[in-house]
């Protein structure tokens, strides 16, 4: 009896459950700080710190290879951004939330869907912990739903050439046109001054609204039209200004 005991207790010990990953206290990412040193591997199999990237201006967002809503149109985003960009001093990184399902041929296989190419343009996967603590502490929340999809908020990170977080974009309505003119910014380079307001106002109402995209692009386009139409009487009151002194 007391073997049988024994052989049951060796069994349960051998059988006991992964480590939580969230039993692990991460430090949340605040603009300032240096990038973690996470190891990552990137579609080509070649393994990747953010170490690597010093001297360039690197932009970093979330994605997942089963997701068949939100993710393709990021990585179609990041296309635009790969197109707008000049051809050196930028990177660009997709970091995927399911590492265990997206491995490097996985990644590899997107890419080729996607259209994913160069040298600039990478989408990583890692060691499942590692890069768990890593989008935990970039502020990406997760939640499972019974049918296998993973629901996450959007978030972009731009990280500055020294190698530390130069900005955290929490809108699901960015604009490549309006992150492009930040990176620019950030890389020390002239940009376009609406882009960068437009990147402001979309990403300080985005913060404001908890992160709802239609919210947040709905009080933008609001305040387009506010300018647009206080404009507009502005206009007005001038030509009736200068009709009615022409009359005098």
């Amino acid at each position: 009896m007391i073997f049988v005991v024994l052989l049951a207790a060796l069994f349960m010990a051998g059988t006991a459950p992964p480590p939580n990953p969230f039993d692990v206290r991460v430090t949340p990412l605040q603009p300032g700080m240096a990038m973690p040193a996470t190891q990552f591997v990137d579609q080509n199999g070649r393994r990747v710190r953010f170490a690597d990237f010093t001297g360039q201006t690197v932009l970093v967002g979330f994605i997942y290879t089963r997701c068949h809503d939100e993710c393709p149109i990021i990585t179609q985003k990041f296309g635009v951004l790969d197109r707008l960009l000049p051809p050196s001093t930028y990177t660009l990184v997709e970091v995927s939330i399911d590492p265990t399902t997206d491995t490097p041929p996985v990644l590899a296989a997107y890419a080729r869907t996607h259209g994913v190419h160069g040298g600039r343009w990478l989408l990583l996967t890692g060691e499942p912990a590692q890069v768990a603590n890593f989008i935990r502490s970039a502020g990406v929340s997760m939640i499972q739903s019974p049918d296998g999809d993973i629901i996450h908020n959007a978030m972009l990170l731009i990280v500055a050439p020294d190698g530390r977080l130069a900005g955290i974009d929490q809108s699901p309505a960015w604009e490549p046109s309006a992150v492009a003119a930040e990176m620019e910014a950030v890389a020390g380079k002239s940009s376009s001054p609406l882009g960068r307001l437009d990147y402001a106002l979309t990403n300080g109402v985005a913060q404001l609204c908890g992160g709802s995209i239609q919210t947040a692009s709905g009080i933008v386009d609001a305040a387009g039209w506010l300018a647009v139409i206080g404009g507009g009487l502005l206009v007005l009151g001038w030509a009736r200004h200068r009709l009615f002194s022409r009359g005098d």
